[in-house]
């Protein structure tokens, strides 16, 4: 299953990111379809600059062309929520249903890839 372990990827102009196999519960909104609402999501691989992420619930019936909001909190002590947007790279369904999408995460601002960094430390 992809997902599972770390493992280090290069992408252009980037140093290594280190990806990493996570299973954490999130919610989803499509970014111009804001009366679909929050979705629920799964998490299954992240780094610094991309997911993968398998969509739940109700999925919308058009193209997956666009940006997610992704929206994840801490289930320990701390509870700290963490929003970030994420155009979508490339979708499939899987052949067991699951929809499963890839992100990449665009300008993130400092606080944003501080919070995230922690997340994937932790």
């Amino acid at each position: 299953m992809k997902g599972a372990g770390a493992r280090s990827t290069r992408q252009p102009g980037r140093r290594v990111a280190v990806r990493t196999g996570v299973y954490w519960d999130a919610e989803y909104m499509i970014v111009g379809l804001p009366d679909f609402g929050w979705q629920p999501c799964r998490i299954i691989d992240v780094s610094l600059w991309d997911a993968i992420v398998i969509l739940l619930g109700q999925l919308p019936d058009e193209r997956y062309d666009h940006e997610l909001l992704l929206r994840y909190q801490r289930l320990d002590d701390r509870g700290a929520v963490i929003e970030l947007r994420a155009p979508i790279r490339e979708f499939d369904r899987a052949p067991n249903g699951d929809f499963t999408v890839s992100v990449n995460f665009t300008e993130l601002r400092p606080s944003e890839q501080s919070a995230l960094r922690r997340l994937l430390r932790d």
